[in-house]
């Protein structure tokens, strides 16, 4: 599915939505939509220009750090052994890209 520019979608059991991501504020409004599905589910899959990011949850006993911002989280976005706390991987996209490359959704 290619979703239009600015645009994210958010999909998790059960359901999804779109949410627009135009602006740093609708970008925090998505990291609080992802962080508050994380309360109740173990991941969450967020497409975004194309890119694919899947979040779930940490173990609270094997806190991990992300790769970003150095602090530590209960809800992180992997791949090729980078971590990214939800708002380095979707409010600083471009940097966060450099470094991840995602798993698909049905792979992991």
């Amino acid at each position: 599915m290619h979703i239009v520019d600015g645009v994210v979608h958010v999909s998790f059991a059960g359901g999804g939505v779109f949410l627009p991501a135009r602006s740093v504020a609708d970008r925090n409004r998505v990291e609080a939509t992802v962080q508050d599905r994380m309360r109740v589910t173990d991941r969450v899959q967020v497409l975004s220009g194309g890119q694919r990011w899947e979040v779930r949850r940490v173990h609270a006993m094997q806190p991990i750090e992300c790769h970003g911002c150095g602090t530590v989280t209960d809800s992180a976005c992997f791949g090729d052994g980078v971590v990214f706390c939800v708002a380095c991987a979707l409010i600083a996209p471009d940097e966060a890209k450099r470094h991840l490359d995602l798993t698909g959704w049905d792979e992991v």
